[in-house]
C-alpha cells in the first residue's frame, strides 16, 4: 500500500521525545533539507543514520514560557517546536535541524 512506507509529522514528533529503559532519548536515523533562506543557500539533503535527540539545559528567562504560549498555534504540544538539537552517535557534535525540513524518519517519508 501507498501509506506503508510513510508517517505523519506529529507520530515522528511522537517518536522523537521518547526515552529508553534508562532515560536516555531512543536512536532514531534520518534525511532532512537543509536551508539558508537569508544567504540564498541549501537544498542539499543531508543523512543521519544514528543520532539522539539532545537535551539542552539551559536558563530560561521568567516569562519565556508564557510567551511561547501566547505565540503558538495548533493544540498538540509539540507543533510549538520549530527546532530540534541532535547529537550524531558516537560524537558531542549538536547540530540543529529545523523539524519541518525533515524528509525521511526512520526509513519513512515524512508527510504534514
Amino acid at each position: 500500500m501507498f501509506l506503508s512506507n510513510m508517517i505523519s509529522f506529529l507520530d515522528m514528533l511522537s517518536f522523537i521525545d521518547e526515552v529508553d529503559e534508562y532515560g536516555k532519548p531512543k536512536v532514531f536515523s534520518m534525511k532532512y533539507v537543509t536551508c539558508g533562506r537569508t544567504r540564498g543557500e541549501g537544498g542539499n539533503i543531508v543523512t543521519v543514520d544514528a543520532c539522539r535527540k539532545s537535551i539542552v539545559r539551559k536558563k530560561k528567562k521568567q516569562g519565556f514560557i508564557e510567551k511561547l504560549k501566547s505565540a503558538a498555534t495548533g493544540s498538540h504540544k509539540s507543533e510549538k517546536r520549530v527546532h530540534m538539537n541532535y547529537v550524531v552517535c558516537g560524537t558531542h557534535n549538536v547540530r540543529a535541524v529545523a523539524l519541518r525540513l525533515i524528509i525521511e524518519f526512520n526509513g519513512h517519508q515524512v508527510f504534514h
